[in-house]
């Protein structure tokens, strides 16, 4: 089974998440509110295959976390998913191209179509893999 790291500092969110890919019954979760759980946690597991990763986090952002371990996401093949609620200024305050190049797929708040999460995570997994 493949696994999803989900950070986010909203408890709620990670379990939202987490039950939606538990329930596909394609992915192991696991959880963490913060940068520091989510290297710990990269870490410890030589079995992921994605991170669903909130943008607004306390002392860091989603956008810094993916630069600090961009090159191990690479080398791993693991997909890393941005999940925020900034809508389109996200990306004109960062830039197009930056998502484009570092590989991120957007998952945006509210997430009106929770179930269909599990699908969007195996085609990024299952692309990046193949």
């Amino acid at each position: 089974m493949r696994r999803v790291l989900v950070i986010d500092d909203e408890p709620a969110i990670c379990d939202i998440v987490a039950m939606a890919l538990d329930a596909g019954g394609q992915f192991a979760t696991e959880t963490g509110t913060t940068g520091a759980e989510l290297y710990a946690m990269l870490d410890a597991h030589d079995d992921v295959a994605a991170i669903i990763c909130d943008n607004q986090l306390v002392g860091e952002t989603g956008l810094e976390i993916h630069a600090k371990i961009k090159s191990s996401l690479r080398a791993r093949k693991i997909a890393f998913f941005l999940l925020h609620g900034s809508g389109a200024d996200l990306r004109e305050r960062v830039g197009e191209r930056y998502f484009g190049e570092q590989e991120i797929v957007e998952i945006h708040k509210p997430m009106h179509s929770i179930l269909a999460l599990t699908a969007i995570v195996d085609a990024e997994v299952t692309r990046l893999r193949s």
